[in-house]
């Protein structure tokens, strides 16, 4: 966006967010360069590192979800949008259940449990339409996502908090 009112008037929080992201992602590479840290190059790398971990989560999850909904060879199985981005892995996963017979004894238990730890994730995280405050890729690469959802969820349900961090692992590293 090149008009910073417009910025303000109809994204508002957006640049305050992007500027804090931004001062996350030079503190953490410069902690972890150290004298070879640079700002070289950081446009490219901002872009990885301001990605919503739910946006990482449910690229993964509907990939998966199109891999196998696809090795059933059933023929409704090309009819989802798998690249929609208004489409969740959870709709996909309705719209399996409906378009293919027996798909819940078809789908891996494996990602069966990725999708529901992601939709309790996403209970405990939503990403809100217009809202600038959601945990990124900087924010588990620092490791202060990674703090804050054991210390605000481990004493509830310590299993699902294993869960969402294995899951979030995984797909992000």
């Amino acid at each position: 966006m090149e008009d910073i009112e417009f910025l303000n008037t109809h994204h508002r929080g957006l640049v305050e967010f992007e500027a804090k992201t931004l001062q996350k992602v030079i503190e953490y590479e410069a902690d972890k360069y150290g004298d070879k840290f640079t700002l070289a190059g950081i446009g490219e790398r901002y872009h990885q590192y301001a990605t919503p971990i739910n946006n990482a989560l449910e690229r993964y999850l509907k990939e998966m979800l199109e891999k196998e909904m696809k090795a059933t060879l059933e023929p409704m199985a090309i009819v989802p949008d798998y690249k929609n981005p208004l489409i969740s892995s959870g709709l996909l996963y309705l719209a399996a259940l409906r378009l293919i017979h027996d798909f819940d004894q078809k789908i891996s238990p494996q990602l069966k449990g990725e999708l529901e730890v992601n939709n309790s994730y996403f209970l405990l995280f939503p990403k809100l339409a217009g809202v600038y405050s959601f945990p990124t890729v900087i924010d588990w690469e620092n490791g202060s996502h990674k703090k804050e959802i054991i210390r605000e969820f481990s004493q509830f349900n310590p299993e699902l908090t294993k869960s969402i961090l294995k899951l979030i692992h995984k797909v992000i590293g």
